[in-house]
């Protein structure tokens, strides 16, 4: 949304400072034709989105590549693949983590596909069905993943979600 806003208030989305700094630029593609009802039903320039370092939606398909658990924690920033499991897929009010931790458990180490035109709650994996659709995507997300900025963010604290409830 940062390049639409940015087009809507005819201000330039590039940071000159944060280049300087060597900040990644910004990866947004500008859609204000669209909320401005200049831009036809379905021309909008947005075919892909690379929802994190292990997961990338690119039209009808969803590939997710692991959990986000080492990644927020600060573990291995480098391994972008991600966990071999995602402990959970329901988020709760609050920071602490559900009781029974392993429900949902799915091992997405070898990648997770979903059709989320057919299966809008990701219940159904059909990577084995489709490991072409696997293998392309999985190539697109390590190009994406490339030079891929991830800052030190500290330790988590519980303090940091008592204030919005999680």
């Amino acid at each position: 949304w940062y390049a639409t806003f940015c087009a809507l208030a005819g201000v330039d989305v590039k940071d000159e400072r944060a280049a300087k700094a060597g900040l990644p630029p910004v990866d947004g593609v500008d859609h204000s034709a669209l909320l401005l009802g200049q831009g036809a039903a379905g021309s909008g320039a947005r075919h892909e989105i690379h929802h994190s370092p292990r997961a990338l939606l690119s039209g009808r398909w969803k590939l997710i590549t692991g959990g986000m658990q080492d990644l927020e924690r600060g573990l291995n920033e480098s391994k972008t693949r991600g966990d071999r499991y995602i402990m959970y897929s329901d988020y709760m009010d609050g920071w602490e983590a559900p009781e029974q931790i392993m429900r949902n458990l799915t091992d997405c180490s070898g990648g997770c596909l979903y059709d989320v035109s057919e299966d809008t709650s990701e219940t159904s994996n059909v990577a084995r069905q489709n490991p072409e659709i696997v293998a392309r995507l999985m190539k697109r997300l390590d190009k994406l993943n490339e030079g891929l900025f991830l800052p030190d963010r500290g330790t988590p604290r519980q303090a940091g979600c008592a204030r919005w409830n999680g």
